[in-house]
């Protein structure tokens, strides 16, 4: 036992020695992004539940699915901070000892984050054909697309998930040194984010209605086109793990990354269209929150206006200027610049016959 508490993972290269202690580790920037897509990620959420709660009282069967997405998220996302936080992952393999490769702060983790990903990827790849159906059940190829693609998706999750319950242990890490075919599994998956990416924007494109209507519709749809981008990133990432020949630990986290970012950024895509309803709803929080700013800065800048005013001295041109205009009668800020307001008419008749008292 007090040998490998001592024994690195892998002999350490010229020039360098092993640290157990305090060595450099990429915990932190794991945590930092994806812990900071996830809040942005749990917004977008969080808006969408207040949406079909509050404002639309109507919840369907794809929130119902995005719903076990996003808990599983959340646990997904808790196994890989666990692991490099606890677990000795992002370090390199000469500064973690054999005993800290058998540590169950490792080995629990790394199972998880195994087996979660396929049945979360389930309910959130579902969720989108779901959503699909409600805005498009009108379009009879588009209700067919979208129950071949439910169905695939269920098929090929699954079996994914299953392979990792049976490959995966979390009682040994040997496997996370095996290649276990895991880049053609990565491949499907792309190729399903693709796939939902171009339903919405074939659908929208076939309906009649304005260009302008169009675009503005599509760029809530191609906001996925990142999830397919980081899709990729994590095909490239699973690439070089496979390659990093025994220090796996350091090269995991880059995947995790992209791992995370994927969903995440899949759980803002689904979103959106909730988001831009919220933002144009008079009833909305944003919108009343807004229109309250609004007031509130318009009576601060109107009474800043009157005491600029209140102080100025007026010579006998500004009086001709303003002749019977009556300032109550614009007090619209758009328009306030074709007038000297210096309060109400009676405040600039009091000025007028004050100065003829003067004189």
């Amino acid at each position: 036992m007090a040998n490998q508490t001592a024994t690195p993972l892998m002999a350490p290269p010229n020039g360098e020695m092993s640290n157990f202690v305090d060595p450099p580790s990429r915990a932190t920037l794991q945590i930092a992004i994806t812990a900071t897509l996830l809040g942005i990620a749990m917004f977008f959420y969080l808006n969408r539940m207040y949406v079909k709660i509050r404002l639309m009282r109507r919840v369907a069967w794809d929130d119902a699915a995005l719903l076990f997405a996003m808990l599983l998220t959340v646990v997904y996302f808790g196994a890989c901070t666990w692991a490099v936080t606890k677990g000795k992952m992002g370090r390199r393999a000469w500064n973690v000892t054999l005993q800290d490769l058998s540590s169950p702060d490792l080995l629990i983790p790394l199972y998880m984050s195994a087996t979660l990903p396929p049945f979360l990827l389930i309910f959130l790849k579902t969720s989108f054909f779901l959503f699909y159906l409600q805005i498009f059940n009108a379009l009879k190829w588009v209700r067919y697309a979208c129950y071949a693609g439910i169905a695939f998706v269920f098929s090929l999750h699954t079996g994914i998930g299953i392979y990792w319950f049976v490959a995966a242990s979390p009682y040994n890490a040997s496997w996370i040194y095996s290649n276990l075919g895991v880049i053609p599994l990565l491949s499907l998956g792309l190729m399903v984010d693709i796939y939902i990416l171009a339903i919405p924007i074939v659908a929208v494109n076939s309906l009649q209605m304005e260009r302008r209507k169009k675009m503005g519709a599509m760029v809530l749809f191609v906001a996925g086109g990142l999830a397919c981008v980081f899709a990729v990133g994590t095909i490239i990432t699973r690439v070089k793990f496979e390659k990093s020949k025994g220090d796996a630990l350091w090269a995991q986290v880059p995947y995790n990354i992209f791992s995370l970012c994927e969903i995440f950024v899949g759980i803002i895509c689904v979103c959106t269209p909730s988001l831009a309803f919220s933002l144009k709803y008079e009833k909305s929080i944003y919108r009343i929150g807004f229109h309250k700013s609004r007031a509130i800065w318009g009576t601060v800048f109107s009474s800043q206006s009157s005491t600029v005013s209140e102080g100025k001295t007026f010579d006998d041109s500004d009086s001709e200027q303003l002749g019977t205009v009556d300032p109550t009668k614009s007090t619209d800020r758009k328009y306030a610049r074709y007038f000297k307001m210096v309060g109400t008419t009676t405040n600039v008749n009091t000025v007028q016959t004050v100065r003829g008292n003067a004189v």
